[in-house]
């Protein structure tokens, strides 16, 4: 096969996998765009996706091969899929068991390259690494006797998240990390789905305060959720935070409508523009977004500028 014949123009940075967990009909769901406030069906080949979004050049040349972002995640994708279906499988006819270690290895990698590797993330690294230059870049600017506000850096956010992405020392300290969390499925009791996202895995500081977000993978009372299908969740809570939860680990909770307003309105704040159902009704979403229109805007800030030595990601 050529090498033309090869290339993927149309890369997920969720992958389709995944998405069909939220399909109604084959390949059909649900999206609305916050930035337009806009819904319908569409095959799942249309969304979270960009041309050529993971393609790097430099990287290319370095491996001597081609696309080698796109083809990175390929074999992963490949055990998740295969555990996404048994677990969905198990839960659906009430014979869940837990997870086996190797399974708990498997999804927490996939849960951090998940978080990693879409448009959103790479929009936080982007203003976030241009905060830090811009501050380091005034300072010299200032020391040098000129006016720092008449420049201003610019930077190639694709740059720093390709890099990162293929860091695998930092991806193995924070797959680590949630294994060694505590584990709990919840079982949407209502007839409201769960929602999922362009986003779909969102960490919630439940300590967290308006100078430290807590959302870090190793901070005290963290929660990474991951919505599985209209009707499971994943929840990955900080055990320490969860200490009097430890009998749950491994278990199937049922929850209520309360809960589950509360994890769709995580996907409706942290997604980037897009966000999916089995049915199209995201009234939820247009409440919150009338309230925060600002989080219409796909250019819109991530970064809170804290003080001259610090920024942190919203």
């Amino acid at each position: 096969m050529s090498k033309k014949r090869e290339i993927v123009k149309n890369q997920h940075y969720v992958p389709k996998l995944y998405l069909r967990n939220f399909c109604k009909h084959k390949d059909q769901v649900a999206v609305y765009f916050k930035s337009s406030g806009t819904s319908f069906f569409t095959n799942i080949v249309n969304i979270a996706n960009e041309n050529y979004f993971y393609d790097d050049d430099e990287i290319d040349k370095s491996a001597q091969s081609i696309q080698v972002l796109e083809k990175y995640f390929h074999p992963l994708e490949d055990r998740m899929k295969i555990i996404l279906n048994t677990l969905l499988n198990r839960l659906n006819a009430s014979k869940y068991v837990g997870f086996s270690d190797d399974e708990r290895i498997d999804i927490s990698m996939f849960l951090v390259y998940q978080f990693m590797r879409t448009k959103e993330q790479r929009e936080i690294f982007g203003q976030l690494n241009q905060e830090l230059i811009q501050m380091y870049a005034d300072e010299f600017i200032k020391s040098e006797g000129e006016d720092p506000t008449k420049y201003k850096v610019e930077i190639d956010g694709k740059y720093f998240h390709t890099r990162i992405l293929l860091d695998e020392s930092l991806m193995d300290k924070l797959t680590l990390s949630l294994y060694k969390k505590l584990w709990v499925i919840l079982d949407n009791q209502t007839e409201m789905p769960f929602l999922t996202s362009d986003h779909p895995v969102v960490k919630y500081g439940h300590l967290g305060n308006e100078i430290r977000s807590m959302s870090g993978f190793n901070s005290r009372g963290v929660e990474i959720s991951f919505p599985l299908s209209p009707k499971y969740l994943l929840s990955i809570i900080d055990e320490e935070y969860a200490n009097s939860m430890i009998h749950l680990d491994d278990n199937v909770i049922k929850v209520d409508d309360q809960r589950v307003l509360h994890y769709n309105s995580l996907q409706i704040i942290k997604s980037y523009d897009q966000l999916f159902s089995n049915i199209n009704s995201f009234g939820l979403a247009k409440e919150i977004l009338e309230e925060e229109p600002v989080l219409k805007d796909p250019n819109r800030s991530r970064v809170q500028h804290i003080t001259n030595s610090s920024s942190r990601p919203l």
